[in-house]
């Protein structure tokens, strides 16, 4: 600050340099890094990939301003979370004793803040930083547990499950579980009924459904009404295990044949929940006869758990028949009645009677 000096020798005013008094300007001692001062929302976090300041104010040991504007400050965060990265901050003179710093972190956690000048600590430093997530950005957002081509297959009665995770423009995965997803699971005729579970630890959601249907289905993702990139997912649900105990029969070579002449019937295996459903081998059939009787059984597949079984019986009578699926027979019974084919002059015989 500014003085006005003045001299007196009994009493008189002893003139200095022709003036009564003269003017003594005391500056301030070099800048004391404990008597330093710091102020602003910086010192505690902020947003990931944002600018963070505060402001430091420098002083001497005495208290006084620094005002020279030429004090080297310097301002380093460690972290995040113990890492050992460290992140200088900008500081820049902003007039009188005052300076701004300013730093960007572009990951989320906690970092420790050393404010400094001359290489000596402030005496309020370490300063714990905490940097919170950006809000959501589509395009960083992630969905895992997809197959390896990008699609999600399931099978019928059994639950699948995938994760999304909300990120922001660098990475982060938000932390709060409010984030505004939306799954739509459909193909047209019906949709799926989706659940969302949050993960505080992780901080992912898990996606879950179940569908009885064996067939294919369009996932589709948004947050916040923003499709994600890759939609939409091709969905596909298998049907489950073929079973005995749903298998169906049907055709007329179940019940009737002529001998001699080919006949048919067909085989539509389901899985537990009725969907058409491939057997893990192919049938097999067998008819209660010898195989004179009954020659040439044959069973070919047609489509999805569709078989068809033909067969020529030779000779009249009543023959079961028993379907075997993957080692369990079909429970419903059926018999077929071979009947006599047109009479054939090649097979018939002249008997001659006899005589009393």
């Amino acid at each position: 600050d500014d003085f006005q000096l003045s001299v007196l020798l009994d009493g008189d005013t002893v003139p200095i340099n022709g003036q009564l008094t003269t003017v003594v300007v005391v500056s301030p001692a070099p800048v004391s890094a404990s008597h330093t001062s710091v102020q602003g929302l910086g010192l505690s976090g902020g947003v990931a990939g944002m600018d963070a300041t505060f402001t430091i104010t420098a002083h001497d040991e005495y208290g006084n301003a620094r005002v020279s504007g030429d004090d080297v400050f310097s301002v380093s965060i460690t972290g995040p979370d113990g890492a050992g990265t460290v992140t200088a901050g900008v500081v820049t003179p902003i007039g009188g004793a005052r300076y701004s710093a300013v730093y960007n972190l572009a990951d989320a956690g906690t970092y420790s803040m050393e404010v400094s000048v001359g290489g000596v600590s402030i005496s309020t430093a370490p300063f714990v930083v905490t940097i919170a997530p950006a809000e959501f950005d589509v395009s960083q957002t992630e969905v895992n547990g997809l197959d390896v081509d990008g699609s999600l297959t399931s099978v019928a009665g059994v639950e699948r499950t995938f994760v999304l995770v909300a990120k922001d423009g660098s990475g982060n995965r938000l932390e709060t579980g409010l984030d505004p997803f939306s799954v739509t699971m459909s193909n047209g005729a019906s949709a799926l009924l989706v659940t969302m579970d949050w993960n505080d630890v992780a901080h992912e959601y898990t996606v879950a459904f179940t569908s009885n249907v064996a067939a294919t289905y369009t996932t589709v993702v948004t947050l916040g009404g923003a499709v994600l990139p890759n939609m939409p997912i091709n969905t596909v649900v298998s049907p489950a295990a073929a079973t005995a105990d749903n298998t169906l029969l049907s055709g007329a070579g179940l019940s009737a044949a002529v001998a001699g002449s080919a006949v048919s019937f067909a085989v539509q295996v389901h899985d537990g929940l009725n969907n058409a459903a491939d057997a893990t081998t192919t049938p097999s059939v067998t008819i209660d006869a010898s195989a004179s009787d009954v020659s040439a059984v044959t069973v070919a597949r047609t489509g999805l758990g569709l078989y068809v079984v033909s067969y020529t019986a030779w000779t009249t009578g009543s023959y079961a028949i028993t379907v075997t699926v993957d080692g369990s027979d079909v429970p419903t019974s059926h018999s077929v009645v071979v009947a006599a084919g047109a009479a054939s002059a090649a097979t018939s015989v002249i008997l001659t009677p006899c005589t009393p």
